[in-house]
């Protein structure tokens, strides 16, 4: 059966991108009621820490969710962009790329090790994952830095402002309604 819109090729750009996780001002859930955040944070009530425990799982239950919708609607090509980021000679992932990395069982260091190479990974029943790591290239120099000037437009703009009446303003206008 159809499992709703699909597509050719779907890109899941910026999979290593990661929610911004905040504390809200207060938190209404039920059987919990209202949570208000306290004025000092070193005094967090209890139902105000559960809430956001709870809130914090709910929203990680919803950012699967939605990559699990991303990556079942394509057809032919799943194409997912994200980075990796090295500290202490150990190269990592977050967000869904670590989640997607982990899943195949697939590990950053081996995949850097490998840079330049398309790598195809079989995931069974005919599905296969073609997989390749750039590492970043010297970036060239900013074009000022190359002595490149770049040339001055004199284009007129495609419309011309309205000039302004001597006297007149909006409250004014809005007063006479």
């Amino acid at each position: 059966g159809r499992k709703g819109l699909e597509f050719g090729v779907v890109v899941l750009a910026d999979a290593s991108g990661q929610p911004v996780d905040r504390a809200e001002a207060a938190y209404l859930l039920p059987g919990i009621g209202l949570a208000v955040k306290p004025d000092q944070p070193e005094i967090a009530p209890l139902a105000y820490a559960v809430s956001r425990w709870y809130d914090g799982l709910q929203s990680d239950a919803e950012e699967n969710r939605i990559l699990y919708v991303a990556c079942t609607r394509a057809r032919e090509k799943l194409i997912i962009s994200g980075h990796l980021t090295q500290s202490r000679g150990k190269w990592s992932a977050k967000g869904w790329m670590k989640d997607l990395l982990g899943f195949l069982r697939f590990d950053p260091d081996q995949a850097v090790n490998a840079a330049g190479e398309a790598q195809i990974l079989d995931l069974g029943d005919g599905a296969k994952l073609g997989m390749r790591v750039d590492l970043p290239q010297e970036l060239p120099p900013a074009p000022e830095e190359a002595g490149i000037e770049w040339p001055q437009l004199q284009a007129k703009p495609l419309v011309e402002p309205l000039p302004r009446v001597a006297g007149a303003s909006m409250d004014e206008d809005l007063a006479r309604e």
